[in-house]
């Protein structure tokens, strides 16, 4: 699963399949992130903007992609270390697929959805895992 930031910064943000190497929109996609087990922004690669959980991250909220700001709660994840393929707030909120966005397990999913922030799960939800490439 890609996540894409639809190049229009301050809009809720989806998550979508992932485009090839040489479609023109395939750098909307691309994100520098902490290494595994660190904390810090997760950021537009070559921008300003970050991954945003909004002013009050609980279960449900919405995502976007806004101006960053150093230590800004909503702004700073935590990358499971090890096999754990999470990002997690450091108030147990996780990234997470809305759970109706798709009746399919695929990966990648195969159209738009909807991510949000959601309690972090304990028992490998894969709403709550996301790869990334190296």
């Amino acid at each position: 699963m890609c996540l894409c930031d639809r190049m229009n910064p301050r809009l809720t943000l989806p998550s979508t399949y992932c485009f090839d190497n040489n479609d023109p929109n395939s750098k909307a996609q691309l994100w520098d992130v902490p290494a595994k087990g660190a904390t810090g922004p997760v950021r537009v690669i070559n921008t300003n903007l970050c991954l945003d959980a909004g002013n009050n991250p609980g279960n449900g909220s919405g995502l976007k992609v806004w101006t960053c700001y150093d230590g800004l709660l909503q702004q700073t994840w935590k990358r499971g270390a090890g096999n754990s393929n999470t990002f997690a707030l450091s108030n147990g909120q996780c990234l997470d697929v809305e759970r109706g966005s798709t009746g399919q397990s695929l990966l990648p999913y195969s159209a738009l959805e909807n991510v949000q922030t959601w309690q972090c799960s304990n028992n490998g939800d894969v709403q709550q895992v996301f790869y990334t490439l190296s």
